[in-house]
């Protein structure tokens, strides 16, 4: 390998160390879209093996 290539590997490395203590320490490992909010609450009624379940509480319009 050459020294740019372990430069990438070093920088890509650093990158995804970065973004795991964002999401442990900033974010609390919580999703913060709309659409992981989503994906929480269709696994949540595809590992309980129900078809539905409740929709979560609407926070943006109260």
């Amino acid at each position: 390998m050459s020294r740019n290539d372990y430069i990438a590997l070093l920088l890509s490395i650093c990158a995804v160390i970065i973004t795991a203590w964002i999401s442990a320490n900033i974010f609390d490992g919580l999703p913060h879209l709309e659409d992981e909010y989503a994906y929480v609450w269709q696994a949540q009624a595809i590992a309980g093996g129900q078809f539905s379940i409740p929709s979560p509480p609407d926070l943006i319009s109260s």
